[in-house]
C-alpha cells in the first residue's frame, strides 16, 4: 500500500514539473517564434491552446515546431485573452472579426516578466492540460465570452425598448401646447365634478328655502288633506 502511494506521489511530481525550464538551459521556441513557456507540454498535438485560440482559422494549424500556420499565414500575437491577428491595424481573429478584448501581447515577454505580469493566469496556461490542476479551459472561456455577448445584447435591447417606450409616451401624452393630455383630462374631470357638486348643493338649498318660506301654508295643506281622508 505504501509503495503504491509513493508511486502516485512520484507521478504527480513528474506531471507538475514536466514543463519547468531547467536552469541554465535556453528556452526553446514554438510556431512563429513563440516561447515554449506559453504552452503546456502535457497537451495533445491537436489541442487548441488558450493563448492563441483566436489565431486559428479553418486553414490554420499549430505545432510545436515551425511547421505551422496561424492567422492565415500572418503573425499571431499570443495573449491571455486568446491572441489576435493584425488586419489593417485592427486586432482581429483568424476570420477577420474585430476583437472586443484582445489583451496584451505576451510574445515579447520573458517568463519572469510574464509571471510578474499576472501570476494566476501564468499558472493557468502552464497547467492548461494538467489533470490535477483546475483551471479555466477553452470551453469555459468560450462560455464566458458567449455569456457576456448575451448580456450585452440583452442590455442593448432593454435600452432600446426603454427609449421607444419613452418616445411613445411623449407622443401619446403630450398635447400640441406641450401639456400632458393625462393631466389635462384629470383637470377637466375635476372641474366637471366640482360643477355637479355645486349644482346639487344649490338645488338642495333652494328646496330647503322654499320649504321654510312656505312652512305654514304647507302645514295647513297637510292638515286639510289629513282631515279629508280621516
Amino acid at each position: 500500500m505504501i509503495q503504491e502511494i509513493l508511486i502516485l506521489l512520484l507521478f504527480l511530481y513528474i506531471c507538475n514539473n514536466k514543463n519547468k525550464n531547467i536552469e541554465g538551459v535556453e528556452d526553446s521556441s514554438y510556431c512563429d517564434g513563440m516561447s515554449s513557456f506559453l504552452f503546456d507540454e502535457r497537451c495533445s498535438s491537436d489541442h487548441v491552446y488558450r493563448v492563441i485560440k483566436n489565431c486559428i482559422g479553418g486553414e490554420d494549424n499549430f505545432s510545436k515546431d515551425n511547421d505551422c500556420k496561424l492567422c492565415n499565414g500572418n503573425k499571431c500575437y499570443p495573449t491571455f485573452e486568446g491572441g489576435y491577428c493584425l488586419n489593417n491595424n485592427k486586432k482581429t481573429d483568424a476570420y477577420g472579426e474585430e476583437l472586443r478584448r484582445a489583451g496584451r501581447d505576451l510574445g515579447d515577454m520573458t517568463e519572469e516578466e510574464l509571471r510578474n505580469y499576472d501570476e494566476d493566469k501564468y499558472q493557468e496556461i502552464k497547467n492548461e492540460c494538467n489533470p490535477f490542476t483546475k483551471s479555466r479551459g477553452r470551453d469555459e472561456d468560450e462560455d464566458y465570452d458567449e455569456e457576456e455577448d448575451n448580456l450585452d445584447r440583452i442590455d442593448r435591447r432593454s435600452r432600446k425598448r426603454h427609449r421607444t417606450d419613452r418616445r411613445g409616451r411623449r407622443r401619446t401624452d403630450t398635447t400640441p401646447n406641450g401639456e400632458s393630455s393625462q393631466s389635462t383630462n384629470f383637470l377637466k374631470q375635476e372641474v366637471i365634478d366640482h360643477e355637479i357638486l355645486i349644482g346639487v348643493l344649490l338645488l338642495l338649498g333652494l328646496t330647503i328655502g322654499i320649504m321654510i318660506l312656505y312652512r305654514d301654508t304647507l302645514i295647513r295643506k297637510y292638515e286639510s288633506i289629513k282631515l279629508k281622508y280621516a
